[in-house]
């Protein structure tokens, strides 16, 4: 055990000695890594990170990705099995990271001038390689984090982002109460012109008879026809009211309905300008050459004496060769 012990500490030791002999071998490499790391952080364009936090709407079972699932009926729930949507605000994740969304970035920001891709699908691809879209799942929150040499542009694509996610939901909420709003948009502007015409129709027929109202006395031989043309347009001008009167609340029920039901994306932490790069960390990458080009030193050591050592045995087994066929006498062959 003592012997062990002994052959470890000598061995330690030889290791030790080694590594001091070759101590300005060490000291080149692990400097030479440090240094050319140090200038490559420097030639490095700097990168600047902006990040943008929201908050999706609380009650989604009633909004507007939800009416959409589940116009599916039964089908619904499988959908999201399909899909691996396990919380209705992962979707808000998708649409930011969708096709749509990709595309108003590129054309507010006049990316394909600057970088002249071949195709839009590569500029699509270098977009998404900037921006992250994460969800928290503890505090419900969706982070839009975007990366750029420009640390205004960053901060005002993060914004960016999220203005287009609104105008989104605003155009895609073709939600029931969207549909009926726009239906009950459309009679009533045909119901108007109808009670207009009515109107005018009545307006014309008191002029040329000169009757205001059907309580009038009138001349017998002209009461039955005037009478119940009277009565005729007069109906008209009630109907109208009415049905304005109705499509008129209807509508401003959908109107409300709408609002109710189109997502409210709240807006937790703007994104602003950085003031400080998130890429190159030139201190980091330093400490990291230098220890890389520390332990290369040791390596490249540990391999140059363990060839000097093969090289030695060699020698020698070579000179002891040469000693025995010098040697005066041979050994007897045993009869």
């Amino acid at each position: 055990m003592n012997k062990e012990k002994t052959s470890d500490e000598i061995n330690l030791l030889d290791y030790l000695i080694v590594f001091a002999k070759n101590k300005m071998l060490i000291i080149k490499v692990t400097l030479s890594f440090a240094i050319i790391t140090a200038i490559i952080s420097l030639i490095l364009p700097p990168v600047f990170k902006a990040e943008t936090v929201i908050m999706p709407p609380k009650d989604t079972s009633s909004g507007i990705i939800s009416r959409a699932l589940a116009r599916f009926g039964g089908g619904a729930q499988l959908a999201r099995s399909a899909l691996g949507i396990k919380n209705e605000s992962m979707l808000y994740v998708g649409i930011l990271r969708g096709r749509t969304i990709t595309d108003k970035i590129i054309y507010r920001f006049g990316l394909i001038k600057k970088l002249k891709p071949k195709y839009i699908e590569n500029l699509r691809e270098i977009l998404l390689k900037k921006v992250e879209v994460d969800y928290e799942t503890e505090f419900r929150l969706i982070s839009i984090t975007v990366k750029d040499k420009d640390p205004k542009i960053a901060a005002d694509m993060a914004n960016a982002y999220v203005d287009e996610l609104k105008k989104l939901l605003k155009r895609i909420a073709v939600t029931e109460a969207s549909q009926r709003r726009i239906f009950f948009e459309e009679q009533l502007k045909q119901i108007t012109e109808d009670l207009i015409k009515s109107e005018d129709a009545m307006k014309e027929f008191q002029e040329r008879t000169g009757i205001l109202n059907s309580d009038i006395l009138m001349p017998a031989v002209r009461i039955p026809a005037v009478a119940t043309e009277f009565l005729r347009k007069m109906r008209d001008v009630k109907y109208n009211e009415k049905l304005f009167e109705i499509t008129a609340e209807q509508y401003e029920m959908a109107r409300m309905d709408e609002a109710r039901d189109s997502a409210i994306i709240q807006v937790v932490d703007k994104a602003v300008p950085p003031e400080r790069r998130s890429w190159p960390l030139r201190k980091l990458m330093v400490i990291i050459a230098a220890f890389m080009g520390f332990f290369i030193s040791l390596v490249i050591i540990s391999i140059k004496e363990y060839m000097d050592r093969q090289t030695l045995g060699s020698a020698t087994t070579e000179k002891i060769e040469k000693l025995k066929t010098l040697l005066p006498f041979k050994r007897k062959k045993p009869s």
